[in-house]
């Protein structure tokens, strides 16, 4: 059963809040805005080299609400061997198959008391010919969160590619591959520390699927998702590209406690605890981040919270037919098995641009319009293999 995602920032147990905090000011926007990749990212100026006062943190700390969705059957999918992936071929040599046939996506901004937020904190990343090659694709959703999120997911929307490709290698092997985007994500974090953007309490999460002619690359870092629909013998199927970072997996919570932090659901305005498990300090009421894994989220590393990326290689083959890549807009209230059902009856009918569309308006549909409706942003990536 899922829990409601928190309309103000997690203000950690026993910390009232105001009713003037939980509103903010809104702008009027056209319905269901999708993202734009035009956008410069403005740099945000201020000071991050000390603990806010405790007066500023509930206005800065927000976090967003892990996946919740029901344990479900997950195709084990292992870890190729160095040797079993096929070397990348060079600008100079004949460029690998092209498998990926159509992208569809679709994003848009969520709403708060039946109000457009003033941001979309996501961002999305469709990059075809990855290094300039020919069945080469980057895909990516962002998810960001906090007062400075949207900030984040841009900095990551826009600069990531060119990083990733700066640190591939030539001859691919899972140890290079692994290697490359950890390389990246340390370029990433290094340039957003200059940036200026307030990250004390903001941040994004990552989910990336690069595709190399049949060699799919999922990296994650955070509660974004990436899953695989298939077709075997007329059977829809699915396997999970990626593992939600949250305190449910055992990994994450022994790193977090290791690290002297300290797990615990937020209080409502009653006074009882509602809401996902979230990370907080030991001994103060900060940051309540409902992930263990993010980009930015500068108090949270402290107690744990990494960025560094979970990253998994899969050949793919004939039974793979679409890879959904989403924010937990998506998944707080659809499990992985249904959303490649919504999305494998566009694919039977030849509707692919209609596939996220509708994935997404199903999603949105399923939260309370009255109450609170997440950012939601969805890209289908159709295959043949």
């Amino acid at each position: 059963m899922s829990t409601k995602r928190d309309l103000t920032p997690a203000k950690g147990p026993g910390i009232k809040q105001s009713i003037l905090e939980t509103i903010k000011p809104f702008t009027q926007l056209t319905p269901d805005p999708v993202s734009s990749s035009l956008n410069k990212l403005p740099l945000i100026k201020s000071p991050v080299n000390h603990l806010p006062k405790r007066n500023l943190i509930n206005s800065l700390a927000k976090s967003t609400q892990a996946s919740s969705s029901e344990d479900l059957k997950k195709e084990k999918l292992t870890l190729p061997k160095p040797n079993q992936l096929t070397p990348r071929l060079t600008k100079s040599s004949r460029n690998p198959a092209n498998i990926v046939t159509r992208v569809a996506f679709k994003s848009r901004v969520g709403s708060i008391l039946g109000k457009p937020k003033v941001h979309n904190q996501d961002s999305f990343i469709i990059k075809p010919s990855l290094q300039g090659l020919r069945g080469q694709y980057m895909f990516a959703v962002c998810d960001g969160h906090g007062a400075y999120g949207h900030h984040v997911s841009q900095y990551v929307r826009d600069l990531f590619p060119s990083f990733l490709e700066e640190f591939l290698d030539h001859d691919l092997s899972s140890l290079t591959i692994e290697k490359s985007f950890h390389q990246a994500i340390t370029k990433l974090n290094k340039g957003l520390l200059e940036t200026g953007i307030e990250i004390a309490f903001s941040g994004t999460t990552l989910n990336c699927v690069t595709i190399f002619g049949s060699l799919c690359v999922c990296a994650n870092i955070g509660d974004s998702r990436a899953v695989l629909g298939k077709l075997n013998q007329g059977i829809w199927d699915y396997a999970e590209l990626s593992q939600d970072h949250n305190t449910k997996r055992y990994d994450e919570r022994m790193r977090i406690l290791g690290s002297n932090g300290r797990i615990a659901q937020d209080k409502n305005d009653e006074g009882n605890y509602d809401g996902p498990e979230r990370v907080w300090l030991m001994d103060d009421d900060i940051p309540g981040l409902a992930m263990t894994r993010s980009i930015g989220d500068k108090i949270s590393k402290i107690v744990g919270v990494t960025s560094d990326p979970e990253v998994l290689i899969k050949r793919l083959n004939c039974d793979d037919k679409f890879i959904v890549i989403a924010s937990d807009g998506v998944w707080e209230n659809i499990d992985s098995k249904e959303a490649v059902m919504i999305i494998s009856g566009y694919y039977q009918e030849g509707k692919f641009e209609e596939a996220a569309g509708a994935l997404a308006m199903e999603a949105a549909k399923r939260w309370d319009k009255d109450d609170y409706v997440d950012d939601i942003t969805v890209v289908v990536i159709f295959l043949s293999a």
